[in-house]
C-alpha cells in the first residue's frame, strides 16, 4: 500500500478530530461534576425586623457571598461555605 499525501492528511484529520471530541468530553464531564446547591433552613424572624437563618452549602462550589435583594443587610460567620458547610 501506497503512503500518500492525500491517506496522510485524513489520518491527520482524524486524530485531530478524536482529540476535539475527546476534549469537549472531558470539559463537559468536569463542569458535570460540579454542584451549585444550598439550602437555607432556621429561619428565625423578630418582630423588630431582624431575620436569622442558617445557609448550607450542599453542592461542591464555594459559597462567597449572600445577597439579599430590597434590603440593607449584614452577616455574620464563615465568609466562603465549603460543601457541607453551614453557617
Amino acid at each position: 500500500m501506497r503512503v500518500t499525501v492525500e491517506n496522510l492528511l485524513w489520518v491527520v484529520a482524524a486524530i485531530i478530530a478524536a482529540a476535539i471530541v475527546i476534549g469537549v468530553l472531558i470539559a463537559y464531564a468536569q463542569s458535570g461534576s460540579q454542584r451549585a446547591d444550598f439550602m437555607v433552613y432556621d429561619i428565625q424572624v423578630y418582630s423588630d425586623g431582624t431575620v436569622y437563618f442558617t445557609v448550607k452549602n450542599m453542592g461542591t462550589v464555594p459559597i462567597t457571598q449572600v445577597t439579599i435583594d430590597g434590603t440593607v443587610a449584614s452577616a455574620t460567620g464563615i465568609t466562603a461555605l465549603e460543601g457541607g458547610q453551614e453557617a
